[in-house]
């Protein structure tokens, strides 16, 4: 594995903590990115290889096991995070059956950078940026939509309407935004906010990862832009496999 080191990375979004300030803002802010990995099943082998190897290299591993439920999981995930004694500079989604290397990550935190520095002159709202990979709902489908009519950022990167959440990254500070803003839910739920569901709205039926891009949109005023790295995605054949011609 190639040695990579974090210390040239911001420890925070520098325009983000110049906003208007919110529950979260008295949180220390830490070098460390933080991976949050909703592995409700099982975690596959070359996403534990990319988890090891992120470990190695500083970064911070948050598993939701033991639930059968993505949004749940996802929800469980950010509410561990908000509990958190500091900020992560950065934090990952990343799903259990997703192929990439350390080197992609670090190059998406630098592309998120560059989105940051740029936005402070554009005004544009709190990014989040996704890898690009092939949906597992439909095969040959990308798990992302863009914008129609098609708009891209002032560095180049397209503006999506919604990605896939398999590996996406946005600074910590936005994150914990966004789940201050989501609504609450029951407490028998076990997690006190939901940005991310599944279930309908404006007519529309909405997955857990569509959602939240859609929660961070409207709520805080947010970015979902595409990458220009394309990572695996092995759910796409082991459960979604070519349909096959008929004889």
């Amino acid at each position: 594995m190639t040695s990579i080191t974090l210390t040239q990375h911001r420890h925070y979004s520098r325009r983000a903590y110049q906003q208007t300030p919110h529950p979260y803002q008295h949180m220390t802010t830490t070098t460390d990115p933080v991976i949050l990995v909703p592995a409700y099943q099982s975690i596959s082998e070359p996403t534990a290889r990319l988890l090891a190897d992120a470990t190695s290299c500083g970064f911070r591993v948050l598993e939701g096991r033991g639930c059968s439920n993505i949004a749940l999981a996802r929800n469980l995930l950010l509410e561990r995070l908000s509990q958190l004694p500091h900020t992560p500079c950065y934090v990952w989604w990343i799903d259990s059956d997703i192929v990439a290397s350390v080197t992609q990550l670090i190059e998406m935190q630098e592309e998120l950078d560059a989105i940051d520095d740029a936005a402070r002159t554009t005004g544009t709202g709190p990014t989040m940026l996704s890898a690009r990979y092939v949906s597992r709902m439909v095969h040959g489908a990308p798990a992302w939509r863009a914008l129609a009519p098609e708009e891209r950022l002032s560095t180049g990167q397209i503006i999506c309407d919604h990605v896939g959440l398999g590996c996406a990254v946005a600074y910590g500070y936005h994150v914990l935004q966004a789940w201050h803003a989501a609504p609450p839910l029951d407490p028998a739920s076990g997690v006190s906010r939901a940005p991310c569901w599944d279930g309908p709205a404006g007519g529309e039926w909405y997955s857990e990862d569509r959602a939240y891009c859609r929660h961070w949109r409207q709520e805080i005023g947010g970015v979902v832009a595409l990458s220009e790295q394309s990572v695996g995605h092995l759910m796409q054949v082991a459960a979604y496999p070519q349909p096959q011609p008929t004889q």
